[in-house]
């Protein structure tokens, strides 16, 4: 079916697909709730009581005119409160108590700090933006201004090689995927096209033969899928005033097929310039090598 497209996005549209057939037939679907991780940090005595008024919650549902259900839930929801009270304020003395500063702000932080969503933020105005759309506008804008148009214009460089000395072409064995499978982080975030690095890292097996047909398909005809050229961008708080945008920096989660491809060129990109251009002094961007290595 791929050796009948030619074209970068017809190419991947068959892949994605058939992928997608397969996902769907044979990966089950379950949905995450965040209630435990809000949960976890709570003791056991207070978990058993959530719990438990979850189970109340639930009969009181389905039996909304049994007043005895209704009356038990209402002492369990209030002992339930008692409990995370009383756990609140046992943390806070004994951050009080500590006399130290650190934890103390630390403590502060943590009750400051928005954790599931962006908090409010503050135009340059000082206008107060609290609408999702509004907030994503604001830190579109923000962005946006950060980078920097590219003229298009090359800035002389004397050449380091001779003109027969070149990376003719790049090598998308099999081996070499199986390779950057291997060492991609098994927990990362999906992109735009829904994938995770765990799908790949569970079925490398049986990927990596048209992983290397596509990719091969790819640099014959010096192309990319326009779906690769989308993002997931997500504002990463870096620190001090949480109400300002320039205290954002953007992360884009890209496919995970496109940042596998990535891999394979960066790798080989690098050994060719290990060979050919960098000195054995350069330590600054390479791996294992840093300012305090010498």
């Amino acid at each position: 079916m791929m050796m009948d497209n030619f074209d970068a996005d017809t190419l991947w549209a068959s892949f994605n697909q058939v992928l997608q057939s397969a996902v769907n037939d044979f990966v089950p679907i379950r949905n995450i709730s965040s209630r435990k991780q809000v949960t976890a940090r709570y003791p056991a005595q207070i978990r058993a009581a959530l719990t438990r008024k979850r189970c109340l919650w639930k009969l009181r549902k389905h039996n909304p005119n049994d007043v005895t259900i209704s009356n038990k839930y209402r002492s369990q929801l209030a002992e339930c409160q008692k409990l995370i009270c009383e756990y609140e304020i046992k943390r806070e003395e004994t951050v009080i108590q500590a006399n130290n500063i650190g934890k103390f702000y630390s403590f502060v932080n943590g009750k400051m700090t928005c954790h599931s969503d962006i908090g409010a933020l503050k135009t340059s105005d000082g206008s107060i933006v609290l609408s999702d759309n509004a907030k994503g506008e604001l830190l579109n804008e923000y962005f946006v201004s950060t980078g920097i148009l590219d003229n298009g214009v090359l800035p002389p460089a004397k050449p380091l090689v001779a003109d027969d000395t070149f990376l003719e072409s790049v090598n998308c064995g099999k081996d070499k995927i199986c390779k950057e499978i291997k060492w991609m982080k098994a927990n990362g975030s999906a992109g735009p096209d829904g994938y995770p690095p765990i799908l790949l890292k569970k079925f490398a097996s049986s990927l990596v033969t048209p992983l290397l047909l596509l990719y091969s398909s790819f640099m014959s005809v010096g192309q990319v899928p326009n779906e690769w050229k989308r993002a997931i961008v997500i504002p990463v708080h870096k620190g001090e005033l949480a109400s300002d945008p320039g205290n954002y920096r953007p992360v884009s989660l890209t496919s995970v097929f496109c940042k596998l491809m990535e891999r394979l060129i960066n790798r080989q990109v690098l050994d060719y310039l290990h060979h050919k251009l960098l000195n054995d002094q350069q330590h600054g961007f390479l791996a294992r090598r840093s300012t305090v290595t010498y």
